[in-house]
């Protein structure tokens, strides 16, 4: 009895470790934690509905993006270390394509993803684990929408990382009920035990 309430108080009042998360927003150039490559940041042309101008007004400051459309561009942690990429968001600098996002650890594809992407820019959901390169590869189906400018540039910022993905975790009141109510059943059953043996 003493075992199964110590038991159940210990798993209600377990915590589990938090690692911080961090947003990588370039407002301040390149993140000096990782490297690039086909990578720069900018703030853009300013005005109209190009996708540099509508993700610097989603997220103020730089952006990062691919000089001249560049088709292949990665960002990397150096050494041993590994990070998540929990989010980030993405759009067209000049008009819409499709994407191709990799996740890798020591030269190996873990994760993968074509993005469907227009100058409009999207919040992407990714939560990629153990990774310590991202590529990005621009699309084949680029079609110029806006005036201005053109090529397969795309524009990224906040990126998200080591935010632990959310997972439920029950409160510490079911656990003092079931606990309550493992008790009373087991008081019960002495009770009914002690009558009926008298």
């Amino acid at each position: 009895m003493r075992k199964l309430l110590a038991m159940l108080f210990a798993a209600a009042m377990a915590v589990p470790a938090v690692v911080q998360a961090t947003v990588i927003d370039f407002n301040h150039g390149l993140d000096e934690h990782f490297y690039y490559t086909n990578m720069y940041t900018t703030r853009g042309p300013r005005g109209g509905d190009n996708g540099f101008a509508q993700m610097v007004r989603l997220t103020g400051g730089q952006v990062l993006s691919n000089p001249f459309g560049a088709p292949h561009a990665s960002l990397f942690l150096p050494g041993l270390d590994t990070f998540t990429l929990n989010s980030l968001f993405i759009g067209g600098a000049w008009g819409t394509q499709t994407v191709f996002i990799e996740g890798i650890l020591d030269g190996r594809v873990l994760y993968e993803r074509y993005v469907p992407i227009s100058p409009t820019p999207l919040a992407l959901q990714l939560d990629w684990g153990g990774i310590d390169f991202i590529r990005i590869a621009t699309g084949d189906d680029y079609v110029n929408t806006v005036e201005g400018g053109n090529g397969r540039n795309w524009v990224i910022d906040n990126l998200l990382i080591n935010d632990p993905v959310l997972v439920y975790v029950p409160e510490p009141a079911p656990f003092a009920l079931l606990g309550l109510g493992a008790l009373a059943l087991l008081t019960a059953r002495k009770k009914r035990y002690t009558l009926s043996a008298k």
